[in-house]
């Protein structure tokens, strides 16, 4: 506990008790523990004999005859004392006590070096949780005083394990301070707070975190920010909950002529009230001769209890601490003694920190002052001063937090982590949040043993309360018995997994408290579709690609940027509303949400202007192309796209993660423009995409994105030459450039065939283990589209439909690849709504399928691709529409061969069983991507006008125009 002090440094230097030499059984602290050069497991045991002497004292407290006036006035009152004295030598029972710490935390001892500054080795009790999740933030975790590494028991699971993937999850290094819980009090003069930083980021060096974040409140909050300037590299960024700044002159002659805001008067009153000097002068005690006071506080552990309490109480004035809490919390720096707590202050005093003199942090500071904390309210221009605030909440009108949140309010300080920490402390502003994730911070060392959890398996169920109090919950609902029979407040449940292929009615029951679950939600209804998000929508968004993308990437965006949350809402929206996907298909309560969402991403991005924000852009433009797709609106994906791939040229390239997560996407969605672009204008530039060709493939993701590539470059000259073979270029040759592209991607089709034959045939493919081999879907997926390149990029300078014919054997063993795809792929279920795949963003078969009944003339064969689209597409792939394509493709084979098709795939008889005639081959197909309006038998039907080009005998185009019904086929 820390307030701001007056008092001058004393010109002596008090001896400090004898503590521990490194790598050695340490005496005199009343603990069994050995102190290495590195990280070691640790198992707490105090001394029997202490733990007796210490009942013994607490029976045999003196107390003292106070007089007849209000309670706390002058002190803890004789009658509470009493109790205390009582309870703590008859029932509280320390072994009890210990063998929880032990069961509950990871514990380890090492010893750290702080610099040229303190040359002595320090040595340090931690506790270190690692999260399960490979994306979890190395976090540190500084308490104050009176507090111990104990803080963290209410806290350190919701961080190390949130309620879902879309929340940050933390590595948790939580060590005590030298001279508290179990580190040994310093030996030597001179360990401060800059000191005690020097040791930290030493530590967590010891463990591999290069990178980290920082969480603290009291001296914790003090000692960070004099890391800042020391360790501008490591120490990423501070979230704090006590930010000390004291009022300049300028502010004082305001506040004379009563110039002041409020909240600066109310702050400036305090600090000049007699009531606040009477509080500062109670811990200017400890800073002047912390030895005196130790002395007679060591001697009695009730007298050391209502000292600690007495502070703790002034700070959190409307939290009741339980009896056995409090004597916990006094046993745990009891039991080597106060003395190194006090020295604390001494050391603060010289460095000027109780002055309120700290250097400016330029990493992003956090700062959140909690409802009941009665300390140091800091106006945010006052913060500003000191630090680069990025992060301020005043919570004044919500849960009880006090001066001790991790103990008195754990949800809403592990909130406030997640909310911060896992943006802007997410390595946010030097690495765009996933450097860290993915790249920047190396993994924790395995040099010392993690410590397995002791005792029984921990129980995941419970009401929040319960879980943080770490006891047993008899789970009834709405509150649990155990929290109302004891008066406390039950917080609820958290989310259970929900079943992906479950209903979700309008009505659906929504989470408990989802502003809890998606931090940052202002309503119900963008709780609920965010909710939908997470259990239905994105997790099959991503179609056959690898879909952390939908299903993690972008929920971790979505708990802090507003842009990417709104998005979510309305792509959510959207897909709820599938078949149609459109605004106007929709209610009007629901058309003004996704609306209201799209506008208000729209104006978040506006705001995106600075350098480092471009890979967000570039996150949110993918986003955006969502949207579009699932409204059908192809004018505008088309210039998402166009626009994303060319931001990714500019910027992509300096950050890991756009590569790693991004530019694949973008790859992929290369493809489209040149499927539904109308012209050479929407056709992207394929040069950002376009990666070195690999030696040998590591992994089956190298294999998968080089085909990638080579599918959109194949894709990509087809359409450069349609000009040739239908437009108004027909009667020109073909240009250089797309014989030499042709050549060139037939050429890394062949080094793609050696290198993916070479990777399925060593140790690197399928000799590998189970988990890391591809599937044989995903083995077939990349051999189905290498046969579609093939043929692409050998007719991509063909004038004419037949040399297509002497490509038939590969049409019939694509045919037998996609059967033998089809019968290995499960179907959940078919038609309509109940479909629990209704869109993908990714394009999956519906483009290769197309090719190939478009382009085998082949009766039998292009049957079989025809009645394999149903079974292997879905029903929205990107802009592709299943019921739309397979009504175009089926008119087609009914138009070239002259026949009638039925849904089953039946047809009438052709007139000749020879392929047909260049004249009755379509040459190109197109749909209006808009719908249209047409009276037919005297009825009004919506629906689109397709065109089929054909050539005469002399080489003229025409085309053929048919409307089809929507009712017809968007029903899928």
């Amino acid at each position: 506990m820390v307030a701001l002090g007056i008092q001058a440094l004393l010109a002596s230097q008090l001896a400090a008790l004898v503590a521990a030499k490194p790598a050695s059984s340490t005496p005199g602290l009343n603990f069994d523990a050995e102190f290495g050069n590195k990280p070691q497991p640790f198992t707490i045991h105090v001394d029997q004999t202490f733990i007796n002497e210490t009942k013994a004292k607490a029976a045999k407290t003196r107390l003292v005859v106070d007089m007849d006036q209000p309670d706390y006035v002058d002190g803890v009152p004789s009658n509470v004392v009493g109790n205390w004295s009582r309870y703590w030598a008859e029932e509280y029972d320390w072994r009890k006590v210990e063998k929880s710490l032990n069961e509950d935390f990871q514990h380890f001892t090492t010893t750290v070096k702080a610099g040229e500054n303190y040359t002595q080795p320090i040595p340090l009790h931690f506790v270190h949780h690692k999260s399960n999740r490979t994306d979890a933030i190395p976090l540190l975790f500084l308490h104050g005083w009176p507090g111990t590494f104990h803080e963290v028991a209410g806290i350190i699971d919701l961080l190390t394990n949130p309620p879902n993937d879309t929340l940050p999850a933390f590595h948790v290094v939580a060590p005590d301070l030298p001279g508290f819980g179990f580190s040994p009090a310093p030996s030597y003069p001179g360990l401060g707070s800059r000191e005690m930083g020097q040791g930290f980021n030493d530590l967590m060096a010891q463990l591999g975190y290069t990178k980290y974040v920082g969480q603290g409140g009291d001296f914790g909050s003090h000692i960070l920010r004099t890391m800042s300037p020391d360790h501008p590299d490591s120490l990423v960024s501070i979230l704090s909950n006590l930010f000390n700044v004291s009022p300049n002159s300028t502010d004082l002659e305001r506040f004379a002529k009563n110039q002041t805001t409020p909240e600066e008067t109310s702050l400036i009153s305090m600090l000049t009230d007699p009531g606040f000097s009477w509080t500062a002068a109670y811990w200017d005690i400890e800073k002047s001769v912390p030895l005196q006071v130790a002395i007679g506080l060591t001697d009695s552990p009730v007298a050391w209890l209502a000292w600690q309490y007495m502070g703790m109480r002034m700070l959190s004035p409307g939290y009741e601490w339980g009896t056995e809490e409090m004597i916990t919390w006094s046993m745990l720096n009891y039991i080597q003694g106060p003395y190194g707590g006090f020295r604390l202050y001494k050391e603060a005093d010289r460095e000027g920190i109780l002055a309120g003199v700290f250097p400016y942090v330029k990493q992003p500071v956090g700062v959140v002052k909690y409802y009941g904390d009665a300390g140091y309210d800091v106006p945010l221009e006052w913060a500003q001063r000191q630090g680069n605030i990025t992060f301020f909440r005043k919570k004044t009108t919500e849960i009880l937090g006090g001066h001790f949140p991790a103990t008195i309010n754990p949800r809403g300080l592990v909130e406030d982590c997640w909310a911060f920490l896992g943006r802007q402390g997410g390595f946010w502003n030097e690495y765009l949040l996933l450097m860290i994730f993915f790249v920047s911070y190396v993994r924790p060392a395995t040099s010392h043993a993690v410590m397995a959890r002791k005792g029984s398996p921990k129980v995941r169920t419970g009401c929040i309360t319960c879980k943080a109090r770490k006891v047993k919950c008899d789970e009834a609902k709405p509150e649990c018995n155990r929290c109302v029979s004891t008066g406390r407040k039950c917080d609820g449940y958290l989310p259970q997994k929900q079943d992906k292929q479950r209903l979700w009615p309008k009505n659906q029951q929504l989470l408990a408290n989802t502003t809890r679950t998606f931090p940052g939600i202002e309503t119900r209804n963008e709780g609920r579709a965010l909710q939908y998000f997470c259990d239905v929508a994105g997790p099959f968004l991503s179609g056959p690609a690898d879909r952390y993308f939908w299903t993690h990437l972008v929920m971790q965006f979505a708990n802090f940027e507003p842009a990417v949350r709104h998005s979510l809402v309305a792509i959510s929206s959207l897909y709820e509303h599938l078949p149609s996907g459109l605004p106007q298909g929709t209610g009007s309560q629901d058309q003004r949400l996704i609306l209201t969402h799209y506008n208000a991403a729209i104006r978040e991005l506006k705001t995106m202007t600075a350098p480092e924000k471009q890979p967000l852009v570039l996150l949110v433009c993918i986003l955006f192309i969502c949207i579009e797709f699932l409204q059908s609106n192809d004018e505008a994906a088309l210039k998402h796209c166009k626009h994303g791939i060319t931001m990714l040229a500019q910027c992509g390239a300096g950050y890991e993660w756009t590569r790693q997560f991004l530019e694949p996407i973008f790859r992929r969605l290369s493809l489209f423009p040149f499927f539904f672009g109308r012209e050479d204008s929407h056709y992207p530039s394929l040069d950002a995409l376009s990666g070195p060709v690999p030696k040998s493939f590591q992994s089956f993701t190298d294999a998968r994105s080089m085909m990638d590539e080579l599918f959109a470059r194949s894709v990509r000259i087809m359409r450069l030459g349609d000009d040739y073979r239908v437009g108004q270029l027909r009667r020109q040759p073909f240009p250089d450039s797309l014989y030499n592209e042709g050549v060139a991607v037939n050429s890394l089709l062949d080094t793609w065939d050696t290198l993916f034959t070479t990777f399925l045939s060593t140790d690197s493919g399928c000799n590998t283990t189970i988990a890391e081999r591809p599937s044989i879907i995903a083995q077939q997926s990349l051999l189905i589209r290498f046969d579609v390149c093939r043929i692409m990029a050998d007719m991509a300078v063909e004038r004419e439909e037949g040399p297509y014919d002497r490509h038939l054997e590969r049409f019939k063993n694509l045919a037998e690849r996609l059967e033998s795809l089809a019968s290995s792929i499960p179907i959940v279920a078919k038609g309509g709504d109940t479909r629990p795949v209704r869109f993908t963003f990714d394009m999956g078969f519906m483009p290769v399928m197309s090719f190939c009944t478009l382009k085998c003339r082949d009766l039998k064969t292009r049957i079989r691709f025809w009645r394999l689209m149903p079974a292997l597409a879905c029903a929205r792939e990107s802009l592709w529409n299943l019921n739309l394509m397979t009504a175009l493709v089926r008119r087609v084979i009914e138009i070239e061969h002259k026949i009638q098709v039925e849904d089953d795939g039946k047809h009438t008889i052709p007139h000749s069983s020879e392929p047909p005639t260049e004249r009755m081959r379509i040459r190109h197909l197109w749909a209006d991507s808009m719908p249209t309006c047409r009276v037919i038998h005297g009825q009004t039907i919506v629906g689109r006008v397709a065109g089929f080009l054909l050539s005469d005998e002399d080489g003229n185009i025409h085309s053929r125009t048919e409307f089809f019904d929507d009712m017809d086929y968007n029903n899928g």
